[in-house]
């Protein structure tokens, strides 16, 4: 299982993506599947082990973003 992660605009996708790979956090940037929709077309898929972490620098750092669930 892994979690998505997608964001209101290219500014956060690319700010978050910067702090989880800083932090150690293995990320694959992806396009936003069809199946959700969301203001910016970039997401992260993130391993479910590092789901927690990630949350919480998202939080941390006020990114507008959300975590979805995917196999």
């Amino acid at each position: 299982m892994r979690a998505l992660v997608t964001f209101a605009s290219a500014r956060e996708a690319s700010r978050c993506s910067r702090l989880l790979e800083e932090s150690g956090i293995a990320i694959s940037v992806t396009a936003v599947p069809e199946d959700i929709s969301a203001e910016c077309g970039i997401a992260l898929f993130v391993k479910e082990e590092d789901r927690t972490a990630c949350e919480n620098i998202i939080a941390e750092n006020r990114i507008r973003a959300t975590m979805h669930e995917r196999i």
